[in-house]
């Protein structure tokens, strides 16, 4: 639905089902939201002693890298890559999309080309997934701006199963397989992502076999996808959720726990998933998926009841004192304005 603006993973979360086909990671998620490895033999734990947490409250974490593993241009793969990818990350003059936990990262030592040894300036829970986008290439990248370097971000060399052939602005991807992959070469040949904002031509284009697939149907148009010939559609559970954030630093009410209870109350979530978006969806009471090994089903939930919405917002001072339909309190209405991405409203 969009075109992506790099194809650097460390700098857009843009179009990523593109990227994970040009450059793998460390490890990646698996369909029940477990950490298996890929670049790395496996994943450290402390059971298997490849994590070590220090008494002076620092932590330890070695990665161990395939030895069979090259770059698209034939270089392999080596902790110095590793290292190298931290160390830019954490460069003050490179802004990234994000250095979370790489900011937690001291140094990393390399005391062999497939080791990678991690020190954390404190324990870091989520270290298991902090090399999930790969490693950026030391022999290619050593001394460039990441800033501003088009040679990498339109053409990335990676370590996946497929390369860029040729990126056509405001109109297509193409991505090539990569006949080197230390998997051995992928089935399927060649992938074009085309960019189509508009969900009308995606649909259109998939109808008349222009494209093959489209991927995030949107929720409204799951029934017409349904009812075109020859077409499957599959449903599969995401790990993600549509949600309302409320702003408590310029919204004084929402400071207030009982006047977030009173929304969550008064907002009919069952309706809007079945008759607003077909029932395509699932009303959800955690930002935890059901899909993770985390979920939890056993907590507390919110049901829609305007009486007990009311009765929230009656304790925390907000009524409608001179009968004009708003609530208010101290003199002021309770009044928020709400925003959201065009097109997804």
């Amino acid at each position: 639905d969009r075109e992506p603006d790099t194809l650097n993973r460390f700098a857009t979360h843009i179009l990523e089902d593109t990227m994970i086909c040009i450059n793998d990671g460390l490890v990646v998620y698996n369909e029940h939201m477990e950490i298996v490895p890929v670049l790395a033999e496996v994943v450290p734990t402390l059971e298997n002693g490849l994590v070590e947490v220090n008494t002076d409250g620092t932590m330890t974490v070695t990665w161990k890298l395939r030895s069979d593993v090259r770059w698209h241009d034939g270089a392999p793969l080596t902790s110095a890559d590793v290292a190298f990818t931290v160390e830019a990350i954490n460069d003050p003059s490179y802004t990234p999309e994000s250095t979370e936990g790489f900011d937690h990262i001291d140094r990393v030592e390399t005391p062999d080309e497939h080791t990678a040894v991690v020190h954390y300036r404190e324990v870091y829970a989520p270290y298991r997934d902090q090399f999930w986008r790969g490693c950026l290439p030391r022999h290619l990248l050593k001394g460039e701006d990441l800033n501003a370097y088009p040679s990498y971000d339109r053409n990335p060399v990676g370590t996946g199963p497929y390369r860029v052939k040729q990126w056509r602005t405001s109109e297509y991807l193409l991505l090539e397989r990569n006949p080197d992959y230390w998997r051995g070469p992928a089935a399927i040949e060649q992938i074009l992502f085309r960019f189509l904002p508009s969900s009308n031509t995606r649909l259109n284009q998939l109808r008349s076999g222009e494209v093959h697939i489209v991927d995030n149907v949107p929720l409204d148009k799951v029934s017409e996808a349904e009812s075109i010939p020859g077409l499957r559609v599959s449903r599969t559970v995401a790990n993600s959720y549509a949600h309302i954030a409320l702003n408590l630093k310029e919204v004084v009410a929402f400071g207030d726990v009982r006047v977030r209870r009173a929304l969550a109350h008064a907002i009919d979530r069952r309706s809007l998933a079945d008759d607003v978006l077909d029932g395509v969806v699932t009303v959800v009471d955690s930002v935890i998926q059901p899909p993770s090994w985390a979920y939890n089903s056993n907590i507390s939930f919110y049901d829609y009841n305007p009486g007990t919405a009311r009765g929230l917002l009656r304790d925390a001072g907000w009524e409608d004192r001179d009968g004009d339909g708003w609530l208010d309190k101290d003199g002021e209405t309770h009044r928020f304005i709400g925003t959201t991405r065009a097109g997804h409203a």
